[in-house]
């Protein structure tokens, strides 16, 4: 095996195959590989206690790397070898937020944040996710992860993200301003779509559903019932009206 060091990632590789069918099968369901190259080598040194159970190790590592908010390790099969590569530091601090305000995520939900923090392209599945999920906002046709909390933004994982505070059209510092100048608790995506209408009073229903990656069906019921409430209303079509807030 050989191991290196470079700009705090370390990287093993060894030549050989990797048994199980996956690293998701592995790292989610944990469960030991029934198929050993030499199972009664194995079995012996399982006894002694000199190793662990196939893929428990593995999951040790990516729970190691999900604890200090670093990104899940990477494995590369290529050129006839296994190569694992683990980083030792934050990369994304709005990724390093979430897994520290949000204890109970699955492991599976980590690793399409991580995905997303990393660029990766995802799965119909795993855009489904993103649509349905607070944490995740579209900006430019890309995805990227969101923090709602402004308190949390003063670089208290020693990352600078450089964005200032603006994400994805969203005015974070007015993120709870309607609800305190209406006296209601709206909804979190209620007051991300006061905060882009603010912005932006010709904003279309499809153009908020792109930014705040929902679905057309769930900002328009959002919508609908903003303007039931009387804290919206929509001057002109949909097409070429604009929005108000109204007073």
């Amino acid at each position: 095996m050989t191991d290196i060091q470079i700009q705090n990632i370390l990287v093993f590789s060894n030549y050989g195959s990797f048994l199980p069918k996956s690293v998701e099968d592995v790292v989610l369901k944990d469960t030991p590989e029934e198929l050993y190259r030499n199972p009664f080598l194995v079995e012996a040194m399982r006894n002694l206690d000199m190793i662990e159970t196939q893929g428990g190790g593995l999951r040790k590592i990516f729970n190691f790397q999900r604890d200090r908010y670093f990104p899940m390790p990477e494995l590369d099969f290529s050129d006839g070898k296994v190569k694992f590569s683990v980083t030792g530091k934050i990369i994304n601090q709005n990724y390093a937020r979430i897994l520290h305000k949000n204890r109970n995520l699955k492991f599976d939900e980590v690793l399409i944040l991580d995905k997303i923090q990393k660029n990766k392209v995802l799965t119909e599945e795993e855009l489904y996710f993103c649509k349905n999920n607070t944490f995740v906002m579209e900006r430019n046709g890309k995805i990227e992860l969101f923090v709602e909390d402004e308190n949390e933004k003063n670089n208290e994982f020693g990352v600078n993200d450089g964005t200032n505070g603006e994400k994805f059209g969203v005015n974070t510092k007015n993120e709870e301003k309607f609800g305190v100048k209406f006296g209601v608790k709206f909804g979190v995506n209620q007051e991300k779509m006061l905060s882009l209408i603010d912005n932006n009073p010709t904003i279309t229903a499809n153009e908020i559903a792109d930014k705040l990656c929902l679905t057309e069906r769930a900002v328009e019921k959002n919508l609908a019932k903003l303007k039931e409430m009387n804290i919206i209303t929509r001057i002109g079509s949909d097409k070429t009206g604009e929005w108000k807030i109204l007073k």
